[in-house]
């Protein structure tokens, strides 16, 4: 018996173009694998690449690219204050790696942003990344199941399936990637099926929600990413504000009940809440104290304009650690943990303008409808806690996934061809 799903597959391949056949798969497998191990990331990367050179004429790339050059100069002009930092900064090679690391932030968005909408399926994308949550789900925790199993008293190991010894770094580990991302990625898919136009069918199927939520928010406290957590309540609380109903308070009232309940369980959240207040029970975030520190360092270099150079950023930071006695940040070469501030230190006040003018022109041009409005929320809280553009992984999330929602939700006339 063919099943709708079967008919639906052979109808796309009898009726779809090999060239098309292969972009879809290019971008589908890049987006799938996000989640998963860097170096399978940037292979799918390439064959994203390729698939699009030989499905789009050089013509009609020129075109697209001149209908939104002005994104495109902004990416660049960001990834050359990297470039021309080379020529001022003392650490050369850890320069180098740098601007070898970001170089994708000006690749991938000329590859997507010089297509149209019409050439990509968000739909079939956010679902791609759905799948490779899931594949990252299995891996980590079947890592976790054999530890557990292996143990001399599995039935006693079991309970600390809830602790620290499972959760943050030791839960990612089997992927080599940093929780937070993980945890970022969840959010975005969740809000994604959750609020999204595109799932609006699928949310009819309340079980199916239900079977496909739970296990990505057991996992996403499992994570330990408390940027994570913030971005998913304040989404759920303007969702709730913006469509004030019974209906949407209940919901919202759930997920916090539900959240509240797995951060009782996963100790190691809440722990890591915890060390936002001292003992008398006053604010304090060491973070906000390294960062006023880094600040201070700074503008004892006198490098506001134009920074020290992502290859001096160390030194900064080094300084920065030493005279505020955080010897944890100092002895692992902790970066800014921010990314406007890392951009500052490296780049000045020309690399973060950039940056910002980055999210800007996106709320601009996108009038943050639907799942742009999703990013837009985490992207900007997770650039505060993170420095994204230090890893690959941060660089290939953001750029593509910027890149594919600006394409899609852009209110110019171009982009509604």
């Amino acid at each position: 018996m063919r099943t709708p799903m079967i008919l639906d597959i052979k109808n796309y391949l009898a009726s779809t173009s090999v060239k098309k056949i292969g972009l879809d798969f290019g971008v589908l497998f890049f987006t799938f694998t996000l989640p998963l191990w860097t170096n399978l990331n940037t292979i799918a990367l390439i064959v994203f690449f390729v698939s699009s050179i030989l499905y789009l004429p050089w013509k009609e790339r020129v075109i697209n690219f001149k209908n939104n050059k002005q994104i495109l100069y902004v990416f660049l002009f960001l990834f050359l204050t990297y470039v021309f930092s080379l020529f001022y900064t003392d650490n050369i090679s850890f320069g180098l790696r740098k601007v070898e690391k970001t170089l994708t932030l000006v690749l991938i968005p000329l590859f997507v942003l010089t297509h149209q909408k019409k050439d990509f399926n968000l739909k079939w994308i956010f679902a791609s990344l759905g799948g490779g949550l899931y594949l990252a789900i299995i891996v980590c925790w079947a890592v976790v199941f054999y530890s557990i199993y292996t143990n001399a008293t599995p039935w006693v190991q079991l309970q600390y399936f809830f602790k620290w010894i499972y959760s943050s770094w030791n839960l990612s580990r089997p992927l080599g990637g940093h929780p937070s991302y993980l945890g970022v990625l969840i959010v975005l898919f969740v809000a994604a099926v959750s609020a999204g136009s595109m799932f609006k069918k699928f949310r009819r199927n309340r079980v199916a929600i239900i079977l496909l939520f739970v296990p990505l928010l057991i996992f996403l406290m499992q994570t330990g990413s408390r940027v994570s957590l913030i971005c998913l309540g304040l989404i759920g609380l303007i969702y709730t504000i913006k469509n004030i109903s019974s209906k949407s308070v209940i919901l919202f009232g759930t997920l916090l009940v539900i959240l509240v309940g797995l951060s009782y369980q996963f100790d190691f959240m809440g722990r890591k809440f915890d060390k936002m207040t001292d003992f008398k029970g006053e604010f304090r975030f060491e973070r906000l104290e390294r960062w006023t520190n880094i600040l201070e360092a700074l503008s004892d270099e006198k490098s506001f304009l134009l920074g020290v150079g992502p290859g001096d950023t160390r030194t900064v930071y080094e300084v920065a650690y030493i005279e505020g006695k955080h010897y944890k940040a100092l002895n692992e070469n902790y970066n800014a943990h921010n990314q406007y501030l890392e951009l500052l230190v490296g780049a000045g006040v020309v690399g973060l303008f950039l940056f910002v003018f980055l999210f800007y022109k996106f709320a601009l041009s996108t009038k943050l409808q639907d799942v742009s409005f999703h990013f837009f929320i985490i992207f900007i809280i997770f650039s505060y806690s993170e420095s994204i553009l230090e890893r690959s992984q941060g660089v290939f999330m953001f750029s593509f996934l910027y890149s594919m929602l600006y394409i899609n939700y852009c209110s110019t006339k171009f982009f509604k061809n």
